[in-house]
């Protein structure tokens, strides 16, 4: 009659998960940290292309860059810079939103967003 292993963990509904996103993405909109790009083009597969296009937005470390779907080469080239997270728009979480210092979003990352806040 020994103790047996329990797991205490519950599950959120889906419903609150989008309201906490919902709620996120309004909190840093409003504090002027979103910032959005007209279209996130690469003119060379390099980390300096990338950290070039965060340097000219004005996005410092602990930058989120959201993208319409996965990228392999953005990520790739964005994955050596310290504080940078990357993240398809159907896997942003509100985690993601609160813990970034700036959100940097490409312009056609917003009508997933949408679609999938709606």
């Amino acid at each position: 009659m020994g103790p047996r292993p329990r797991s205490y963990a519950q599950r959120l509904p889906k419903s609150a998960k989008l309201q906490g996103l919902r709620s996120a993405l309004s909190a840093v909109a409003m504090s002027g940290d979103l910032i959005v790009l007209e279209s996130l083009q690469l003119p060379e597969a390099k980390t300096k292309a990338v950290q070039a296009i965060l340097d000219a937005v004005g996005a410092g470390p602990g930058a989120l860059l959201v993208l319409a779907e996965p990228d392999e080469l953005v990520w790739r080239c964005g994955r050596n810079i310290p504080g940078l997270t990357i993240r398809p728009a159907a896997d942003l979480c509100a985690l993601d939103l609160l813990t970034a210092r700036t959100v940097v979003m490409a312009k056609d990352a917003i009508p997933p967003l949408e679609g999938r806040l709606s």
